[in-house]
């Protein structure tokens, strides 16, 4: 079996980010590397066939984006699609691009089995591979559904023909999806909502892997009175943004700080807080390394994000894994897509409220250093030893050879 990763990745996001006026969010990139590796260190013959997702000029600078070799910690994977990066034109010049090589693949592989593995629901991707799926037999495609558009996703609250346009599209993707043969979900609810029905599928709710791919020593806290919550994440009301800043706000501890870094478009809400309290501080879109540099600094590190919304549902928050990883104790609410296990690790608010997240901040940030340390230490190795990419990715491989025996049993 030959896998094709039709993957959406930047080839190097600092790159990336100086060509870019509004920098797409690093989550999808880091959870697609580390598909790729994972899958990988299971033995799977898989090589990446990439468009690069990027905005269309002049919100990235570059107006044609050349072919080049994808590489991934200095080896070459495979190879990044050139498109003509102009507004609509860029989908167009994706999909001829992509039908083109992977015909080249599946002439050069007849007879072969080849699974068409993809992320995320891309439409030149989407498009392409039912295509393909339905003319070639010996063609098989596997989607990875990170998150959900439709009804299902995140409300855009924006309005007009281009956002009604928008809605459209992902009620479209979302059903496409039924068509393909089999899915890695990140919770048992997606496949609920597509009506996924016999469909085969597996669950993994995302993996983590050290920048440098090795464990850094764990660093013991400075001993110092600040005590410094640390956010990093989308901006939005949707998330839960403002529901941290008025749970802060109730504290008046002059010591506290809470740190933000991300982007959305609910910054002015963050800025009305920020006039009252020059305690809050909001550091702008920054890189993954000045992301972990803080999560180095902070006593500890947050995510407000409630089961108030539908999409809590059908989506997994990436920065549980890495804010879990990062060895400082991670604050959050108690969310259905969260697995039972990692109730031992996240320090889970008593409910929902603003008075109940402030008492939880304050009650890890009071307890002395060691016991901080020791609750991170403890978070950390379950997740290096639980959720790296080797082993999340063997599910995927399992589900593969599942369906791979019920093949033989048919045809015997």
């Amino acid at each position: 079996m030959k896998v094709i990763f039709c993957s959406t990745m930047n080839l190097n996001v600092s790159e990336e980010m100086k060509k870019s006026k509004d920098f797409r969010p690093i989550s999808g990139q880091k959870f697609q590397e580390n598909l790729f590796l994972g899958l990988k260190a299971n033995g799977v013959d898989i090589s990446i066939v990439n468009v690069p997702r990027v905005r269309h000029y002049p919100y990235y600078a570059d107006k044609v984006i050349r072919e080049k070799p994808f590489i991934i910690n200095g080896e070459n994977c495979g190879i990044s699609l050139g498109i003509i990066n102009l507004k609509w034109i860029n989908y167009i010049s994706a999909g001829v691009q992509l039908f083109r090589h992977l015909l080249k693949i599946i002439f050069k592989n007849k007879g072969e089995k080849i699974v068409f593995l993809f992320f995320n629901m891309h439409v030149p991707q989407t498009l392409i591979l039912l295509l393909l799926q339905r003319i070639y037999a010996n063609v098989t495609v596997c989607e990875v559904i990170g998150d959900l558009h439709g009804a299902y996703g995140v409300k855009n609250t924006r309005r007009g023909l281009h956002s009604w346009a928008i809605a459209r599209l992902g009620n479209w993707l979302d059903k496409s999806v039924c068509h393909f043969d089999s899915f890695v979900l990140l919770t048992e609810e997606m496949a609920q909502a597509l009506r996924l029905q016999d469909k085969p599928y597996t669950i993994m709710e995302g993996f983590y892997l050290p920048e440098s791919g090795s464990v850094q020593p764990f660093q013991d806290e400075k001993q110092t009175d600040e005590k410094t919550i640390f956010y990093a994440g989308y901006l939005g009301l949707d998330y839960g943004v403002e529901h941290m800043l008025r749970a802060f706000s109730q504290i008046s501890d002059p010591d506290y700080l809470l740190i933000l870094a991300g982007y959305g478009e609910d910054t002015n809400v963050m800025c009305q807080y920020m006039e009252k309290d020059d305690r809050i501080h909001f550091l702008g879109f920054i890189s993954p390394s000045n992301v972990a540099q803080w999560q180095k600094k902070a006593t500890v590190l947050i995510s407000p994000r409630t089961s108030e919304y539908p999409f809590v549902k059908y989506s997994f928050p990436s920065k549980t894994l890495e804010c879990l990883a990062s060895g400082k104790p991670y604050i959050a609410h108690q969310l259905p897509c969260d697995p039972p296990e990692y109730a031992e690790y996240i320090q889970y608010a008593h409910d929902e409220s603003d008075e109940a997240l402030r008492d939880k901040i304050v009650e890890i940030c009071s307890l002395p250093a060691e016991e901080r340390q020791e609750i991170g230490r403890k978070a950390r190795e379950f997740i290096l030893r639980e959720k790296n990419p080797k082993s999340m990715c063997r599910r995927i491989v399992d589900l593969w050879e599942t369906i791979g025996e019920k093949e033989v049993s048919n045809d015997e």
